[in-house]
């Protein structure tokens, strides 16, 4: 799961929420601004003609802000808890996208595997009915017939190929890897 983008992208919004709620509890507390100014004129390069300094220090606390502060803290820990919640959910959803995929490619392996033997035996069924033709016991339609299921079962062959293929793709975008480890089609 460490891998998907927008369980990341998730993790790193409630962060910021949570940073925001603290920001938010800071708010009603005291504030202190610092700042510093220095101005310097002269013609020369080491100016000593005039040199001016300025420190300002601002203290603000408000006592009573008719509890804004409080109501977004409490707004952004709950915008947090939200979004632990989405989090939840987006594990759930991933978990579930992971098992489907999975029981999908082990499907379609074993489709592969039963398309395999479809060919084989349609592949027989056709040089026994070749045979018989040339021995001039069966009939040219009984070799048709065999020929069509011969390449029914070979294109049911392609299409399993494919779908395990795309069900590959599927556990591992569901996973959030780019190459899946394990059992390769090629």
């Amino acid at each position: 799961m460490l891998k998907r983008p927008e369980l990341r992208a998730l993790a790193f919004s409630e962060q910021a929420a949570r940073a925001a709620a603290r920001a938010a509890v800071g708010q009603g507390g005291p504030k202190v601004l610092l700042q510093a100014e220095t101005y310097v004129v002269d013609q020369e390069f080491f100016p000593e003609a005039q040199d001016d300094w300025k420190v300002t220090a601002v203290a603000e606390w408000t006592f009573f802000d008719g509890g804004k502060s409080r109501a977004r803290a409490c707004e952004a820990r709950a915008a947090a808890e939200e979004l632990l919640y989405l989090i939840e959910d987006m594990k759930r959803q991933i978990t579930m996208d992971v098992s489907m995929a999975m029981l999908n490619f082990n499907s379609a392996l074993k489709r592969i595997d039963l398309a395999s033997s479809q060919v084989k035996s349609a592949g027989e069924d056709y040089r026994m009915a070749m045979k018989r033709y040339t021995a001039q016991v069966g009939t040219n339609i009984d070799v048709l017939d065999a020929r069509v299921a011969l390449q029914k079962a070979r294109t049911q062959h392609v299409d399993a190929v494919y779908d395990s293929l795309a069900a590959r793709s599927d556990l591992q975008f569901a996973m959030g890897v780019e190459k899946l480890q394990g059992k390769a089609l090629e």
